[in-house]
Formats: C-alpha cells, sequence, structure tokens
C-alpha cells in the first residue's frame, strides 16, 4: 500500500470517529435540550444537575474530539512530511540523471557535429579532386579519338603508299 493511501485511509478513520463522536454528542444534546424544555416550560427554574452534568459530557466529549482530531492531523501532516520528503528526493535524483544525461547527450552532439564537419569538408577535398580526374579524362578521351583520326589518315595513306607502290612494280 502506497503511503498516499495510507495517508487517506487514516484521515477518513479519524474523520469518521470524529463524525461518529460528533453525532453521539449531537443527539445526546438534542435529547437533554428536549428534557430541558420539558422540565421547565417557563425557562426560568433553574437546570437540573443531571442535566449540567450531561453539559459537562458534552463539553469533554467536544473536548475529546477535538483532541482526537488534532492528534489525527498532526499524524497526518509527519506522514505527509516523511512522503514529501522522499517524494524531494526522489525528484533531486531524477533531476540529477536528466542533468547528466543532458550532458552526455550535449558532448556526444558537439562530438558528432565536428565529425560531421570533418567528412564534409573531406568528402568535398574528394568531389573536387574526382571533378579533376573527370576534366583529365575527358581531356585523354578527346586526344584518344585526335589520335585515332590521325592513325586513320596515316593508314590510308600508307595504303594509299602501297597502291601507289604496287602499280610501280608492276
Amino acid at each position: 500500500m502506497t503511503i498516499t493511501r495510507k495517508i487517506l485511509l487514516t484521515l477518513l478513520l479519524c474523520f469518521g470517529a470524529i463524525l461518529a463522536i460528533q453525532t453521539g454528542l449531537f443527539l445526546s444534546f438534542s435529547q437533554n435540550g428536549t428534557a430541558r424544555a420539558h422540565a421547565s416550560p417557563a425557562g426560568n427554574a433553574p437546570p437540573h444537575p443531571a442535566l449540567a452534568a450531561a453539559s459537562r459530557q458534552q463539553v469533554g466529549g467536544l473536548a475529546a474530539t477535538l483532541l482526537i482530531a488534532l492528534a489525527a492531523c498532526l499524524a497526518t501532516g509527519r506522514a505527509l512530511k516523511g512522503f514529501l520528503q522522499e517524494a524531494s528526493g526522489t525528484l533531486d535524483n531524477l533531476a540529477g540523471k536528466i542533468d547528466s544525461t543532458t550532458y552526455q547527450v550535449r558532448t556526444a552532439s558537439k562530438s558528432l557535429a565536428g565529425t560531421v564537419t570533418r567528412k564534409a569538408a573531406a568528402l568535398e577535398q574528394t568531389v573536387h579532386a574526382l571533378e579533376g580526374v573527370a576534366a583529365l579524362t575527358m581531356e585523354n578521351a578527346n586526344e584518344a579519338q585526335r589520335a585515332d583520326a590521325q592513325i586513320r589518315e596515316v593508314v590510308q595513306e600508307i595504303m594509299a603508299a602501297n597502291q601507289a607502290m604496287t602499280q610501280l612494280s608492276e
């Protein structure tokens, strides 16, 4: 059973007892008041000794009820104080853990950001290098096409020279 339920049950029992005592006192008082009204219709006769004792009894019961209520409030206050101190300690502990976790996340984020920045710079350098290689490859391809065209011309000239030599040798 949690502390909150214990406190609520204690309060409920105390206030139930107080209500029962007060109800008994009220019933007793109302019966005594009725008896007093019947004993002295004119209202100027001295009170009966039994009625005076009943009134003292009612005041004593009321005082006892108030003392019980005060004791219940004090007990509940102590229990509530302990509960609140425990809850405060738990919250302090959780706040410390959250602070520690926040620091770790912040540190990891900064580290990750630094790593990503370095990798991005390296990737940018790689892209520039690959662009240079691509330009050289295109230039080499163009030169190879020119060389191929020149070789074809030379081959045609050689074939023409071969034909001319063959015709001269015949």
